[in-house]
């Protein structure tokens, strides 16, 4: 089982390589709900949540906002890779055409 310290330095290792938009789009599913119920339950504004959704990031965010998502990640007992490995295979699930599965 992860620390949340554990969680803080996965969050933001995978920040800073520009993965946190699969990150949320994997806590979205895990939430089970849309984007603005998990702002919401992380207690961050939903703007926050979607421009690391629309811009992967690339640099670690306020420490604040980091610890928050850890929080909630090690309340429900999930990995941060996990999620955005499930985040990633949505994102394919939507974007990539069926055409392409077939190769």
């Amino acid at each position: 089982m992860l620390t949340v310290t554990d969680i803080v330095e996965k969050i933001a290792e995978i920040l800073e390589r520009g993965d946190g938009r699969y990150l949320i789009m994997g806590m979205v599913q895990a939430h089970g709900l849309g984007l603005r119920s998990l702002a919401d339950s992380v207690d961050v504004p939903v703007e926050v949540l979607a421009t690391i959704e629309i811009e992967g990031f690339g640099k670690v965010p306020h420490k604040s906002l980091v610890r928050k998502l850890a929080e909630w990640i090690e309340e429900r007992d999930l990995d941060p890779e996990d999620l955005v490995k499930a985040g990633w295979a949505r994102f394919e699930l939507e974007y990539f055409e069926p055409e392409l599965w077939r190769r």
